[in-house]
């Protein structure tokens, strides 16, 4: 089975380091992946790879090459995890009191165990259940109609906040 990678090499025409990526390249090839020749850089789909070589470079980036690099990452790059819906989230103090939709503002106890489970129902935007254990202060953050919500809560179960 292959996986599909992204990722991109660089070096100058002129830099001996170029000879670390021609490596790479010769081994995926070895391996079964074909390269398009572009010039002096080479492409794979199938990876998702790109090979550069600035042209007449040593060591440092060649202004084409590098806006070229910028062009890949910029359309391969993952956007990370943007949202959960479901959330289970524990903390022993208030500076590292954030996750996704969910910010503890305070505890009951400092540096004992404090947790936080919210559930934001996909099917209806009202519908969020959020349980508590050792947090006194809580902020949920989120698109309209949520918005902004704040409450206090002592080891309780809120939902169906509207």
């Amino acid at each position: 089975m292959r996986r599909t990678y992204r990722f991109w090499v660089y070096g100058g025409e002129d830099d001996p380091q170029l000879r670390a990526s021609v490596f790479v390249r010769q081994q995926l090839q070895r391996e079964g992946y074909e390269f398009e020749q572009d010039g002096l850089n080479y492409r794979n789909d199938d990876l998702r790879a790109v090979f550069l070589v600035g042209p007449k470079t040593k060591h440092q980036w060649h202004p084409e090459s590098k806006k070229e690099a910028d062009l890949f990452i910029g359309r391969n790059q993952s956007p990370g995890v943007l949202m959960q819906s479901k959330i289970h989230f524990v903390t022993y103090t208030p500076r590292y009191n954030h996750c996704f939709w969910i910010t503890v503002d305070e505890l009951e106890r400092q540096y004992e165990r404090a947790q936080v489970d919210g559930d934001m129902n996909a099917e209806d935007e009202f519908d969020i259940k959020v349980t508590t254990s050792n947090v006194a202060r809580l902020t949920l953050h989120g698109e309209p109609p949520i918005q902004t919500f704040r409450t206090g809560v002592r080891n309780e179960t809120v939902s169906d906040i509207r």
